[in-house]
């Protein structure tokens, strides 16, 4: 993508425009396809709410979670289709948001199995943002 970034970048001369004007726009197209994630995900807003109810963070199992996550959502939440019915589905829901709940600010840890469990720590942590390097000549 950066390839495709520095092309695109340069190409806005040739248009009118500044590099800069190209870059402010795929920054914030990258943040709306992450929100996008999240908003159609159901277990991302619940995990989010754990890591901000839980200053010093959460820490248990899969199926821990499963109870607490079922605990908060409604009644018409659990019943939809799309929702986690197991610990293994919440967890496979989990690995696939990972990435876009930690530039949401909210760290999602599989630790290594310890005594046959394998431990969840959701945490918050501070939102990252794209960076770019809009001094560059182009």
């Amino acid at each position: 993508m950066a390839d495709y970034a520095s092309f695109s970048a340069a190409a806005m001369s040739a248009l009118g425009e500044t590099p800069e004007s190209f870059l402010n726009a795929y920054v914030a197209n990258r943040g709306d396809a992450n929100a996008l994630t999240l908003d159609a995900s159901v277990v991302a807003p619940h995990i989010m709410a754990i890591a901000q109810l839980a200053p010093g963070g959460w820490r248990g199992t899969a199926t821990d979670l499963l109870e607490k996550v079922n605990g908060v959502a409604s009644e018409q939440q659990r019943k939809a289709k799309e929702w986690p019915d197991t610990a293994i589905s919440l967890s496979n829901m989990l690995r696939r948001v990972i990435a876009n709940l930690r530039k949401a600010g909210v760290e999602v840890e599989f630790m290594p199995r310890d005594r046959n469990r394998r431990l969840i720590r959701i945490s918050q942590i501070e939102r990252q943002t794209t960076e770019t390097n809009t001094t560059r000549e182009w």
